[in-house]
């Protein structure tokens, strides 16, 4: 039992100077490429939050309140990414919250102005959403 425990510190001691040393040569990495491994980082949480949103959406799920919520986050985050908050024009749509829905379609179109075919597309469920709002 006490070679365990001695194990276990040896093992605790190990990934804690791991991580003092993965600080460290963080640190000492030049700018640019500190601040483009941080730019990667940013985009793939983006992508995450916004791939994370979408499968709450899906079936057998159809959670657009868990989407919203996901969303809230992700475009407090990224105010910039008219992709997030065009996704949660669909997610307000889909929970029946059609002001709200009109709201976040507003604030794309005045962020990316007049949307695209290609820009339609980039968005699961856009057009479909885009075409009942301007029914009502």
């Amino acid at each position: 039992m006490l070679a365990s425990l001695r194990m276990l510190r040896n093992l605790e001691q190990q990934e804690n100077n791991k991580m003092v040393l993965s600080l460290q040569s963080r640190e000492s990495l030049p700018n640019s490429l500190a601040q483009s491994q941080m730019r990667k980082t940013e985009s793939h949480l983006r992508e995450l939050d916004f791939k994370n949103a979408l499968f709450c959406m899906k079936g057998p799920f159809y959670d657009y309140d868990l989407a919203i919520r996901l969303l809230t986050d992700s475009v407090a985050r990224w105010p910039d990414d008219w992709k997030l908050k065009a996704l949660m024009c669909i997610a307000s749509h889909k929970a029946g919250k059609k002001e709200d829905a009109l709201r976040w379609f507003t604030q794309v179109n005045t962020q990316k102005g007049t949307l695209g075919d290609a820009d339609i597309q980039s968005v699961p469920y856009l057009e479909k959403v885009l075409n009942e709002l301007k029914r009502h």
